[in-house]
This record gives C-alpha cells, sequence and structure tokens, in this order.
C-alpha cells in the first residue's frame, strides 16, 4: 500500500504538470483584440455588425428629421419591419409619434424595404 504523504506529492505533481500545459497552451493561441473584433463568423464579430447596423438606422432617422428632434433621439434600429426608436422624454416621443408615418414611408423609400410598423419608446436618462 502507498503511503499517504508519497501519493500527496505524485496528485501535487500531477498538477502542476496540468497547469504548466495549460499555460503553454494559452500562449499558443494568442489571438490580438483586433483579429476577434473582426471576425465575421464570432459572437463579437455578429454583434459588432449590428452595431454597425444600427448605427446607420440611426443616422438615417436623424438626418429625416428636424435638428432639435433629431437631437433626442438616442438609438434606432430595423428589424423585421419593425422600426424602433429611442428618445429622450416624454414630450419628444410625442412630437416623433406624429412625425411617425412621415419617417416610416421616408425611411422605407431610402431604404427599399418595407416598414410596416414604428414603435417609439420613452429612455430612462442616467442620473
Amino acid at each position: 500500500m502507498q503511503n499517504y504523504a508519497d501519493s500527496n506529492k505524485e496528485f501535487r505533481s500531477f498538477l502542476r504538470l496540468q497547469a504548466s500545459q495549460l499555460a503553454d497552451t494559452a500562449v499558443r493561441k494568442d489571438i490580438k483584440i483586433n483579429q476577434l473584433l473582426s471576425a465575421a463568423g464570432s459572437r463579437i464579430g455578429t454583434l459588432r455588425a449590428r452595431l454597425e447596423a444600427r448605427d446607420r438606422v440611426l443616422e438615417e432617422v436623424r438626418a429625416l428629421l428636424p435638428a432639435p428632434l433629431a437631437a433626442q433621439v438616442l438609438t434606432a434600429g430595423l428589424e423585421r419591419g419593425e422600426l424602433a426608436i429611442g428618445v429622450r422624454g416624454a414630450g419628444w416621443a410625442s412630437r416623433l409619434r406624429f412625425r411617425a408615418e412621415e419617417l416610416r414611408a421616408g425611411l422605407a423609400s431610402a431604404r427599399g424595404e418595407p416598414i410596416q410598423r414604428v414603435r417609439i419608446r420613452v429612455l430612462p436618462t442616467a442620473g
């Protein structure tokens, strides 16, 4: 029968060996952050593409609105024929609702895709 002290030493050496192999593996698979962000098939690449698409929609929405109202639009996204817009404050949301049909038609013709619905939400402000 093996002594407890001997088996403990073997276990510690086994763990040390495993840790060094993991460290070697981590060093060999070093990836630069730019590669991670630009990888098209990765989750981060997919999220980045969606964010860029939302930014384009936001700029298009702001371009169709008068400057004071456009400055209050914080987010915009288009998904499955629904335009979702986030604004700062309930008063600005009401003003935007009056222009919703004009905005829907203008954005649909500019993008060349149908927009069935415009959803306007008041976003909470930080502070």
